[in-house]
């Protein structure tokens, strides 16, 4: 086939892979290459300058400028940032380039002064795709220009809308949102930067006769504090919905909402709405004592089908007497098609320990991440409750085990775990290796762990013997040394006390790590149940000395690590062969620590008498210790390398 002949399709598809050289060079080959050809190279026009804009607008009365000539050529058309144009601007772009699909107005794209005088927006009836930041206009016409520009628009399926937020704004109503979907009755995403209005109390009779907007498939409001009344107008009004986002960003008074029995006794009729939503994303602020349990209870009710959650609570201003129930209610959660949750909870109170029992059973939950102030979690209740769950991540919690442990226990497919400021029992680690065979990722930062030295040996061991690690990475842990009956307590890092208890924290510095295989061996995972009389084998293949130390330099203070030279490990090996003779007997020629509990790196003996850390895996290679990467198969002299 002669290439003069090619379809225009074709042409048009090769236009796609080749660079903007070649496209004006092709459109100069024939005239059957020249409109594909032209038609990609005018399919984007981007605005990046106030001058070129003028240049644009520049009308001439005896010929066509280039963007007269080829506007029609246009489908997408983008502004940068910023580059107030007027309204008298805006018509003329709007002339020269009627058959535009996509436009792009993001903030400081128009100016309010003349708005609306002199733009056409019948001109741009096709448009399918708007993103448009509207500024700030006066009270009494803001909506009335909104809704006229979207009443010209009858093809838009994708709406971005943002408004300057000033405080003489009148927040949108429902009643604006049902005139938005009146115009736009093809709209499928909808986007709004805007304060939404609390729904009254007296309007939920009316919501429950709204026409829905089948076409709709993701909605994003950002401003806005969901509740109970706004939830059951997004389910009313989207039956069809994928996609759910709402986030709290204004810093706007929050009044407190009375509870609607109407609204609650509504659920039932409404059960079957968002079938298909698969996503939810919420952020609001919560005025603590309030009872926010109707809203869960809707939630539940409404979004059954959800595959990931993101929730996001603060609590403000608690009323004395009432805030756990609050806290209760508002997190209590669980679902049978959840396999993604992001759940933090900000308050200025100390959380109750009963997160995983409201959190209830989710079969098919594999992302966990959790940011909870001061929770307490029962890691075996946990991966009972969440059969799949395969990654953990924990912020500013403690983590725990039941007080059951004579339960049946099976194994656990979980493969990744990480701490960030938060507090582990020992005795997690343990169970952790034995029940989850497939764990190779473990990441520990800022994370406190009590633990208690063997008087005779000095050592306390935390064997994950089943674990083979790909990742390990401890960035300031502290390992808290207990007395047999002292209680571990957390302390607030905000308390005026905490700059002088970190100086007379009592921490095990010093940290074994040793290995029971040369070579990754992971275990395959199955349904049975675990025996914990078996024991792994004890033969260890290496064993590596770190320690813990505080280094200053002139331009930065931090917590270092290092691995303890040749003479240096004999002498700690020989100093906890006999440690209950020697451990009276430590040098205390040192007297001054750093926060944290650390010495400089010369007085690493000063940490002898305080014990050591034993982590014992089944397989490590590299790791991270504060910073610094290790080799475990670095080369050792051979009293570093034994049989047990």
């Amino acid at each position: 086939m002669l290439t003069n002949v090619l379809p225009f399709e074709i042409l048009g598809i090769i236009s796609t892979f080749i660079s903007t050289d070649d496209i004006l060079v092709c459109t100069t080959v024939c005239k059957a290459w020249n409109a594909p050809f032209k038609d990609t190279l005018w399919e984007t026009v981007n605005i990046k300058t106030s001058e070129r804009l003028k240049a644009i607008c520049t009308v001439s009365h005896t010929e066509k400028n280039i963007y007269q000539a080829n506007g029609n050529r246009v489908q997408t058309l983008s502004f940068r940032k910023m580059i107030r144009m007027n309204d008298s601007q805006l018509h003329t772009i709007q002339t020269y380039f009627q058959r535009v699909k996509n436009v792009h107005m993001p903030l400081g794209s128009l100016t309010k002064e003349d708005f609306g005088l002199t733009a056409d927006w019948s001109l741009w009836k096709s448009l399918i795709n708007l993103e448009i930041f509207m500024p700030a206009l006066t009270l009494d016409n803001q909506k009335e220009e909104l809704l006229n520009i979207l009443s010209f628009l009858p093809c838009l399926k994708r709406l971005d809308l943002a408004q300057e937020y000033s405080y003489r704004v009148q927040p949108y109503t429902w009643e604006t949102l049902e005139s938005i979907h009146e115009y736009l009755s093809q709209l499928e995403h909808l986007r709004l930067h805007l304060f939404l209005h609390p729904i009254p109390t007296k309007d939920v009779l009316l919501i429950k006769d709204v026409i829905p907007a089948t076409h709709m498939a993701s909605a994003e409001f950002l401003g806005h504090n969901m509740d109970h009344e706004w939830l059951f107008y997004f389910a009313m009004k989207y039956p069809n919905i994928q996609t759910l986002n709402a986030k709290a960003i204004y810093k706007n008074q929050l009044e407190e909402y009375t509870q609607n029995d109407e609204t609650i006794d509504t659920v039932p009729e409404v059960s079957q709405q968002f079938s298909r939503i698969k996503k939810v994303t919420l952020r609001q602020e919560v005025i603590q004592g309030l009872h926010y349990d109707a809203f869960w209870r809707l939630f539940h009710e409404l979004v059954r089908s959800v595959k990931s959650l993101e929730y996001n609570l603060q609590l403000k201003d608690a009323v004395s007497g009432q805030q756990k129930d609050t806290v209760r209610d508002a997190i209590c959660f669980r679902s049978e098609t959840l396999e993604k949750l992001i759940l933090r909870v900000k308050s200025r109170f100390s959380i109750p320990s009963i997160l995983f029992t409201n959190l209830g059973i989710c079969p098919r939950l594999v992302d966990l991440t959790m940011e909870v102030s001061n929770a307490a979690i029962e890691f075996d209740v946990l991966l009972d409750n969440c059969a799949l769950l395969n990654k953990v991540r924990f912020r500013d919690q403690r983590i725990v085990l039941s007080s059951d442990p004579s339960k049946p226990v099976v194994h656990h497919g979980l493969q990744s775990i990480e701490l960030y400021m938060s507090s582990i029992d020992a005795d997690v680690f343990k169970y952790t290796s034995s029940r989850c065979w497939h764990l190779s990722k473990l990441r520990l930062q800022t994370v406190r762990v009590p633990v208690s030295i063997a008087p005779e040996t000095g050592v306390f061991c935390i064997d994950m013997s089943y674990t083979h690690f790909d990742v390990l990475n401890l960035e300031g842990v502290k390992f808290d040394l207990l007395d047999d009956n002292d209680e571990y307590d957390e302390y607030d890092e905000d308390d005026d006390e905490y700059d002088l208890l970190q100086y007379e924290e009592y921490n095990v510095n010093l940290i074994a790590i040793e290995r029971i295989h040369s070579k990754s061996k992971h275990a395959s995972c199955t349904d049975s149940v675990v025996l914990f009389e078996n024991v792994p084998p004890t033969t260890v293949d290496k064993r590596l000395w770190f320690h813990q130390y505080w280094e200053a330099t002139i331009n930065n203070e931090k917590k270092e690590a290092r691995m303890l030279e040749r003479q240096e490990t004999r002498f700690a090996e020989n100093y906890f062969k006999y440690f209950a003779l020697n451990s009276g007997s430590t040098p205390c020629t040192y007297k001054s620590r750093f926060p944290g509990g650390l010495v400089k790196k010369p007085f690493w003996k000063e940490d002898l008498g305080r014990g050591y850390l034993l982590l014992r895996c089944g397989y490590v290679g590299n790791y991270i210790i504060n910073e610094s990467l290790f080799d475990h198969d670095i080369k050792l002299p051979w009293y570093a390398i034994f049989s047990l």
